[in-house]
């Protein structure tokens, strides 16, 4: 009964919008509950007086007109660090990176007894989070996801060096290992033979990152910036070691361009019709050579908005034949989650 009644002194029409900080101490947007999916999963799920007391304290005002209450609502703030680009940042088919290249990369460290091995990647996404795919970390195996590697390039050495054009050694700082907090996996995530849906995750690290020349977040796009994005018009960038569910296939960083399609061209590969596929999905790449088997399973599609590196989507999947003319992959569109982003951030930094 609860919250019938607080949803009703929420609900209202007016569209205006505010900054705010939520009771977490996160940034937010002063809006009408109906327009905050956050507020209203969470009205939705009041059973409790500590819990109607939670949703309460997000109240931020009234609106001018209607008198409705208006809640401050989770929205992902971008580190100012975020995505920095470097002059080293050219992309060619399949390249090596510079060190300091993407350096928010991360690796999934699985273990399965005493032996260790990268199955999947990531994007730290600010100090203490960790963007992925859900199938990553959700696998039934006898592999079982343990730590996060920042700040790698080469995964045979430490530190790991380069001659520069002039014979001059530059060397990165050492790599850092992170243990993993808390696992959070969409609750919608499916998988069959055919498709993977809802296909996101965040990894919820054990201590907070300090950025360095070699480990810093990539920006998170606005929802303006994610709607905006017109996928058939652009080649998109992915990075990574190729890391999948059975091996690295490269020791050191690769970079390469995919171009993006319309969903019916994945429709057509994989034998579906196109709204087997979400609005949540892309398809991206099929050119021979040039693949996410570049970049890492649960790894970030990147794209430059406003002279930023911003995470589009994630690696999830594909017809298992990699790098093949005419064979695209399935990635999960970033913009169609972002409130979920905010939402679970939010709810981790509760006090």
């Amino acid at each position: 009964m609860a919250w019938l009644v607080i949803s009703a002194l929420f609900l209202g029409s007016s569209a205006l919008s505010d900054a705010c900080i939520t009771p977490g101490g996160n940034r937010g947007r002063c809006v009408l509950a109906e327009q905050c999916p956050f507020i209203r999963e969470q009205l939705q799920k009041i059973s409790t007086i500590q819990e109607y007391r939670y949703v309460t304290s997000f109240h931020c005002g009234y609106d001018p007109t209607s008198r409705k209450l208006r809640v401050c609502c989770p929205s992902f703030s971008n580190a100012e660090d975020c995505g920095t680009i470097g002059f080293s940042d050219r992309i060619y088919e399949g390249t090596e990176t510079d060190l300091d290249e993407f350096p928010w990369m991360a690796l999934l460290g699985y273990r399965r007894k005493n032996k260790t091995m990268f199955r999947c990647g990531g994007s730290l996404i600010n100090d203490r989070y960790v963007l992925t795919a859900a199938h990553c970390v959700t696998e039934n195996d006898e592999w079982k996801l343990d730590f996060v590697r920042l700040g790698e390039w080469d995964l045979d050495t430490s530190p790991d060096c380069v001659y520069d054009y002039f014979g001059e050694l530059h060397c990165n700082e050492v790599h850092e290992d992170f243990g993993i907090q808390k696992v959070i996996v969409h609750e919608k995530f499916t998988r069959n033979v055919f498709n993977i849906r809802n296909d996101i995750a965040l990894l919820k690290l054990d201590k907070r990152v300090v950025s360095t020349e070699f480990i810093a977040p990539i920006c998170i796009p606005t929802q303006k910036q994610a709607d905006s994005l017109n996928i058939q018009q652009l080649q998109l960038f992915v990075a990574g070691w190729g890391a999948t569910e059975t091996e690295a296939n490269s020791k050191r960083k690769l970079k390469t361009i995919l171009q993006g399609h319309a969903m019916a061209r994945c429709a057509k590969v994989f034998r579906k019709k196109v709204n087997y596929f979400a609005e949540s999905q892309l398809c991206v790449g099929g050119k021979r050579g040039r693949d996410s088997c570049r970049g890492d399973s649960g790894g970030p599609l990147m794209e430059i908005f406003q002279n930023r590196w911003h995470v589009v989507g994630i690696v999830s999947f594909g017809s298992g034949l990699c790098g093949l003319e005419g064979m695209p992959a399935l990635y999960t569109r970033v913009g169609s989650f972002l409130d979920w982003v905010a939402g679970k951030i939010e709810l981790e930094s509760r006090r």
